[in-house]
């Protein structure tokens, strides 16, 4: 009884949450009185995932949306939390209940299971009826998100990795800046070598360090890629973390960053961040995604620069690309996609809605050489040719929580608690018991 009680409560906070959005500065819609007495315009809820300022920019764009169309409303419901597992949690619990959204806000991390749990309506219906054209848009973003014929979701921007470079330090240690061009840039050796060289200029005074990264499967997982593993980038019932690519892979990292102590310790990684070395000026490069280029613009006080992702035995790196859906059981799918079009329009991918490159060729481009005009047009493309090279990892249900565990085995290794061969062991255990 007290169970029942209990799941009654939480049915009744979560629906709560769904029927009220956090605070919202979306404009009534003003329509003409004579109109409005023929058409009701149809109502079509957002569910998204943003912080304060993402906000903002959805509120903007949604008020010239509604502004312009007559006969649609659009309104927006914010569930935003620590992670996007609380936005999924609250989300399916409102497609349960018959709460449901016209349009979701979806993680890469839950997308295929949505998909293959047949909760996402099939929008090429729409996009052909409506004249979408593809081929204005990068082809990669859209990967995944087409199947068999059908449409799935409208990607919501591409978040790639790349090396972030301090060159005043790469220039003092006489370490000659890699080339943007992703065919032609440094390898793996290169990569070890300027990180030693960096580490050199260290002084117990000023101390130094040649690079960092978060030493977690999410960034470990595009030198997997690299090195021609297709653990996590490929979907398996084995696992090939046992494979020489992935052995070598864990090893090169773990001895460059530790052994050779490149970069900061384990213990210190665990109270500052990569990130933040690398602000304060004392990291050479650091391995991070697009999402950083306007932290760093904002932050840093040195001549930086972004390159590709050292090449192992093949150019690669992560990609990682959000999407909007329709739920398959809205009754709204025709509205809602012309929403969803409003958001493909360049105005509006220019209004910060976007979590990474936008899927329009032309206004990315433009947003990334108005936005950071201290990097030279080589530069900037690092991020659009990257697309070409990018891999989407394979994510399954229990990615969470296969991700926090690996995380602790890494914290080990780093420690010197365990072996590389113990870790593998840990990390294959951890990927059958969640996938």
């Amino acid at each position: 009884m007290k169970k029942a009680i209990l799941y009654l409560l939480f049915m009744a906070m979560i629906l709560n949450i769904l029927g009220c959005s956090k605070a919202s500065n979306l404009q009534p819609k003003q329509t003409n009185s004579s109109k409005s007495e023929m058409i009701e315009p149809i109502k079509i809820t957002i569910m998204v995932f943003a912080n304060q300022g993402m906000m903002e920019n959805y509120e903007a764009v949604l008020n010239r949306f509604n502004d312009t169309h007559d006969d649609i409303e659009v309104v927006i419901q914010n569930v935003y939390g620590e992670d996007w597992s609380y936005y999924d949690q609250v989300l399916r619990t409102g497609l349960l209940s018959g709460e449901i959204p016209d349009i979701i806000d979806i993680s890469i991390m839950f997308r295929d299971k949505m998909i293959n749990e047949g909760l996402l309506m099939d929008l090429m219906p729409f996009a052909k009826k409506s004249g979408l054209d593809f081929d204005l848009y990068f082809q990669n973003q859209f990967e995944g998100l087409i199947a068999d014929g059908a449409l799935y979701g409208i990607p919501s921007g591409a978040m790639l990795m790349g090396v972030f470079i301090n060159k005043d330090l790469f220039k003092e240690a006489g370490v000659p800046i890699p080339s943007t061009n992703w065919e032609d840039t440094w390898k793996w050796k290169e990569f070890e070598d300027a990180a030693k060289k960096i580490k050199e200029l260290s002084s117990k005074d000023n101390p130094v360090y040649g690079m960092s990264m978060s030493y977690t499967i999410g960034w470990i997982l595009p030198f997997l890629m690299s090195n021609g593993s297709n653990f996590l980038s490929e979907q398996n019932d084995d696992c090939s973390a046992f494979q020489p690519p992935a052995i070598e892979t864990f090893s090169f990292l773990h001895k460059l960053m530790f052994e050779n102590k490149v970069s900061p310790d384990i213990m210190q990684l665990l109270t500052w961040q990569p990130y933040q070395f690398f602000i304060d000026g004392n990291l050479g490069m650091t391995v991070d995604g697009n999402w950083w280029m306007e932290g760093f613009y904002n932050s840093v006080n040195f001549d930086w620069s972004i390159v590709p992702m050292p090449i192992g035995k093949t150019t690669a790196t992560g990609m990682y690309i959000d999407c909007w859906a329709i739920p398959s059981a809205s009754s709204n799918g025709e509205a809602a996609f012309e929403v969803l079009k409003f958001f493909l329009e360049e105005e509006q991918q220019k209004s910060g809605i976007m979590k990474g490159i936008p899927p329009l060729k032309t206004t990315a481009t433009e947003i990334y050489k108005n936005r950071f005009p201290n990097l030279s047009e080589n530069e900037i493309n690092v991020w659009f040719d990257g697309i070409k090279y990018g891999h989407i990892p394979a994510y399954f249900s229990g990615w969470s929580d296969f991700q926090k565990e690996t995380t602790e085995i890494f914290r080990q290794l780093g420690l010197g608690e365990s072996t590389i061969e113990d870790s593998v062991q840990k990390i294959c255990e951890s990927y059958f018991k969640n996938r």
